[in-house]
């Protein structure tokens, strides 16, 4: 991805600087919303509380394994992954009818912001 923006330094700098800000303002923003969530899936306001820290505890996880995946095979390549995996799992989150799969969204989420975190200064 990177590759391809040569030349175009400050897109790639916005790139590096949103993709960690992104996974780590999705943690407060998602508080915000637990209670319209709660209503929205019709449940209490315990079980949404899940949706929150689904995302907190598999980001807390996840970005030393990510680290070392990094240093391993490239920490821009699992930078990339990451931006490609939280993508996805926002698109699901948008798109989850059910508090089940909201939070299985929000792992996959969190998985994505792990690598993108743990690997967000690899392209400088």
């Amino acid at each position: 991805m990177f590759s391809k923006l040569r030349g175009n330094n400050r897109l790639i700098l916005f790139i590096i600087v949103l993709a960690p800000f992104m996974a780590t303002i999705d943690t407060s923003v998602t508080n915000i919303a637990l209670p319209v969530m709660a209503n929205a899936l019709h449940v209490s306001s315990a079980a949404v509380a899940w949706v929150a820290d689904a995302y907190f505890i598999t980001l807390i996880a996840d970005i030393i394994l990510f680290g070392k995946l990094g240093d391993i095979y490239g920490q821009v390549k699992i930078f990339q992954l990451g931006i490609l995996i939280f993508t996805i799992g926002s698109l699901l989150c948008s798109l989850a009818p059910t508090l089940p799969l909201l939070i299985a969204a929000r792992i996959i989420q969190a998985i994505g912001g792990g690598a993108t975190m743990a690997n967000s200064q690899a392209p400088l």
